[in-house]
């Protein structure tokens, strides 16, 4: 985008662009008489390079704010790597604590902040996704982000309509452990935690429960 722009203010400056396409460009000339400078592309003034040049440089930036990429841009990610708070559509419920939603029309995948739910394989696995798709599959979220994990997906905590967050709902309901690795003082998690260990509830009744990190180094 910026090579187009650069080329429609001036293009005597992009002569190798103009050169790999197939077109023999010629020189730049000087009128000294008249202080003018001729561009051996568009063999015209400079004032009248301008005054053509200008319209098409902000048709192509206009044309480029109306882009997905912009809108990626604006709600990027900073220096910290937290990316901007956005609303999205759950499409798609991968684990408890993993779900895919629909971001500027592109599939992403979303991890819930501070908790680890069982895997799959192990017990209370699947009623934790089921649950979790229960409350968020098909409605329109809010993602308060975290930043990326090392996998690169963002991280954060998930809003639903009713102003309920999703990763201390399944803490709540002892379906998942406070995971102090990205949440490391977070307190309403850990009195959720606590709580639901006392009241025995969810993978807090089993106890031959084992947290899914130490499940997954066994594999």
């Amino acid at each position: 985008m910026a090579l187009l722009i650069g080329a429609a203010l001036c293009p005597s400056r992009f002569i190798p662009t103009v050169a790999f396409l197939g077109h023999a460009p010629s020189r730049t000339t000087q009128n000294h008489s008249k202080g003018k400078t001729r561009c051996g592309i568009c063999p015209v003034s400079d004032n009248r390079l301008i005054a053509f040049r200008f319209p098409i440089a902000l048709l192509l930036l206009s044309a480029f704010l109306a882009t997905p990429a912009w809108a990626d841009f604006r709600a990027g990610v900073d220096g910290n790597n937290r990316a901007a708070d956005f609303t999205a559509p759950v499409v798609r419920v991968l684990e408890g604590d993993t779900i895919e939603i629909l971001h500027n029309h592109h599939p992403e995948h979303f991890r819930l902040n501070g908790i680890d739910c069982p895997e799959k394989g192990q017990p209370f696995g699947l009623l934790a996704e089921h649950v979790a798709s229960d409350l968020v599959f098909r409605k329109e979220v809010t993602l308060q982000t975290h930043g990326l994990d090392e996998y690169g997906r963002t991280i954060g905590d998930v809003i639903l309509p009713d102003g309920m967050n999703l990763n201390q709902e399944l803490v709540r309901r002892g379906l998942c452990w406070w995971y102090r690795g990205n949440a490391p003082g977070d307190t309403v998690l850990e009195g959720l935690e606590k709580a639901a260990r006392e009241a025995k509830k969810g993978v807090w009744g089993d106890p031959q429960s084992v947290p899914p990190w130490e499940w997954r180094k066994r594999k």
